[in-house]
């Protein structure tokens, strides 16, 4: 018989087990009175873009949703970057996340999105140029990995350059 518990339940899912050992805590972090302010505006920006898009672009609707904390795990990344580059000890290691972060990641995944665009406007233009037509009716982008799209753009003849 299954255990009656839910994924949220620390005993189902063994955080107290952590806990248990070797007084091993997990952190809690969280945003600063400033940091929660530039985390809403990010967020109900992707949100009202998002709802602009359901009908019209799926596609795009989709990636907004996904991206509407992308900024938030960015900026947890920087916030523990500094911490460590700091030489922070557990005694001393902050756990509330500045706005400073959260406008950086901000900024770096937007830029992360116009780089990665980019590329695959300049893969979907190669690939068009020097091969043959895909026998699939999907596009070639999505069905072929990151990788595949990689190794074929590599080994792609560039004379029409």
């Amino acid at each position: 018989m299954w255990p009656a518990h839910t994924t949220h339940d620390p005993v189902w899912c063994g955080t107290d087990r952590f806990r248990a050992i070797k007084g091993y805590s997990f952190r809690e972090y969280t945003l600063s009175p400033d940091g929660t302010k530039v985390f809403e505006e990010t967020f109900n920006g992707h949100v009202a873009a998002q709802k602009k898009n359901h009908l019209v672009n799926q596609e795009r609707a989709k990636y907004l949703g996904k991206a509407k904390t992308k900024h938030l795990r960015l900026a947890l990344a920087l916030h523990l970057f500094e911490q460590v580059f700091a030489r922070r000890t557990s005694e001393t290691w902050a756990t509330s996340i500045a706005s400073k972060h959260l406008v950086v990641a901000n900024a770096l995944g937007v830029y992360l999105d116009m780089v990665s665009d980019k590329l695959a406007a300049f893969y979907e233009g190669t690939m068009a140029a020097t091969s043959d037509p895909p026998t699939s009716t999907l596009p070639k982008q999505a069905r072929d990995s990151a990788r595949q799209q990689l190794q074929a753009l590599l080994s792609s003849v560039f004379g029409f350059l």
